[in-house]
């Protein structure tokens, strides 16, 4: 059995991984590198393997959020907090990258003050916040069975039957989708035996997934679309 200093320690580990995940993603793709890459380039391998390596991050600070979610009490005024602390920052960077002579626009630093409608994480993570107390509540009483079976339908319907986007997933961009990942850390943090392999073998499996991710990327032909090539 775990500490709580050792919990603890993963979880700030988990937390410096999925920003420092975020900060890689932004890089390949909104910085240019990957929609100029052809398959036939050298770098292509690297960069898509650093891009699905990264891809997770999203998704593991919202089941950090689940995990913690469970050894806390809720508190309505985190909203605004979200919302100001976005705010500044959206701002500040923007008017800070104008003064220095960036290619920055002013109608870009008008956009800043309206991050929200901007951002989507942020709108997603308001939205899985306010749902939160609810599901916390939901999943402390039920049984561990039903938890379970829940979370197996949620990630089959999630992951395999969305088609057209009728469940509305947006390829993972909604609120839904973090509430699916906000479940699956709060299970590891009620039943944490649920988890019986050892660190390095989800490390391993992590790294194949992301070779395959690549590979099917690389090779198969309905990817080798504009965007892609």
């Amino acid at each position: 059995m775990k500490t709580n200093n050792e919990r603890n320690y993963g979880i700030d580990l988990l937390r410096i991984f999925s920003m420092v995940s975020v900060v890689i993603l932004h890089n390949l793709y909104q910085g240019g590198i990957l929609p100029q890459l052809k398959t036939n380039n050298p770098n292509w391998w690297q960069f898509w393997l650093l891009e699905n390596l990264a891809i997770v991050a999203v998704n593991v600070f919202a089941m950090i959020t689940g995990y913690v979610s469970m050894m806390h009490r809720f508190k309505s005024d985190r909203v605004l907090q979200v919302v100001f602390q976005t705010i500044f920052w959206s701002v500040t960077v923007s008017i800070t990258l104008y003064q220095l002579r960036m290619p920055i626009s002013v109608e870009t630093v008008k956009a800043s003050f309206y991050p929200l409608a901007q951002f989507w994480y942020v709108n997603a993570y308001i939205g899985l916040f306010l749902l939160s107390p609810v599901l916390a509540f939901g999943v402390k009483h039920v049984s561990r069975r039903t938890f379970k079976r829940l979370l197996v339908v949620l990630l089959i319907v999630s992951a395999g039957l969305d088609a057209g986007s009728h469940f509305f997933l947006l390829n993972g961009y909604t609120a839904y989708w973090l509430v699916v990942m906000y479940l699956v850390g709060a299970y590891i943090q009620l039943y944490p035996d649920a988890i019986r392999w050892k660190p390095v073998a989800f490390l391993g499996i992590y790294f194949l997934m992301a070779c395959l991710s690549t590979y099917l990327q690389w090779n198969a032909g309905w990817f080798h679309t504009d965007k892609w090539s």
